[in-house]
C-alpha cells in the first residue's frame, strides 16, 4: 500500500505532465491560424514539412532511451554513481548521434536540390534535434521529477 508521500509524488507527476500535455495541445491552436496567415500556405507547408523530415532525426538520436534510459535511472535512482553512469553514456550516445544526424541533413541539403533551395530553413528546424539531445527527460522521468519539465 502507497504511503501519502508517495500518493502525493505519483499526483504532482500527473498534474505536471497534464500541464504539459495540455500546454502542448493547446498553444497550436492558437498559434498555427496566425502563422498560417502570416506566411501563407506555400512556406507553411514548406516549415511543416522540414519539421516532419527532422523528425526523423530527432528519433534517431533518441535510440529508445525515452524508455530504456527511464527504466534504468528509475531502478537505481538512490545510487548516486550509476545515476551519474548513465546519465553521461545516455548523453553522450546522444550528442553522437546528433552529430551524425547533422552531418547527414548535410550531406542532404548539399546534393539535393530541392532541399538546396530552402537550406536555411531546414538547419533551423534541426534546432529541435539538439534541443532533444541536450533535454534529458527521460531522466526527470526516470526520478519521477516532472514538475521540473512543466515548469
Amino acid at each position: 500500500m502507497a504511503g501519502p508521500r508517495e500518493r502525493r509524488v505519483v499526483m504532482n507527476n500527473v498534474a505536471s505532465l497534464t500541464i504539459l500535455q495540455a500546454i502542448t495541445y493547446i498553444l497550436p491552436i492558437v498559434i498555427l491560424p496566425y502563422l498560417f496567415r502570416v506566411i501563407g500556405p506555400e512556406k507553411f507547408g514548406l516549415i511543416a514539412f522540414a519539421q516532419a523530415f527532422v523528425q526523423y532525426f530527432m528519433i534517431m538520436t533518441d535510440y529508445g532511451f525515452s524508455i530504456s534510459a527511464t527504466k534504468e535511472i528509475s531502478l537505481c535512482r538512490n545510487e548516486h554513481a550509476k545515476v551519474c553512469k548513465i546519465f553521461s553514456s545516455v548523453m553522450t550516445i546522444k550528442s553522437a548521434l546528433a552529430f551524425l544526424s547533422l552531418a547527414a541533413l548535410g550531406i542532404i541539403l548539399y546534393f539535393i536540390p530541392r532541399f538546396r533551395n530552402d537550406w536555411m530553413v531546414y538547419a533551423l528546424s534541426f534546432g529541435a534535434v539538439a534541443g532533444n539531445t541536450i533535454f534529458p527527460v527521460w531522466f526527470f522521468q526516470g526520478t519521477e521529477k516532472m514538475k521540473y519539465i512543466a515548469n
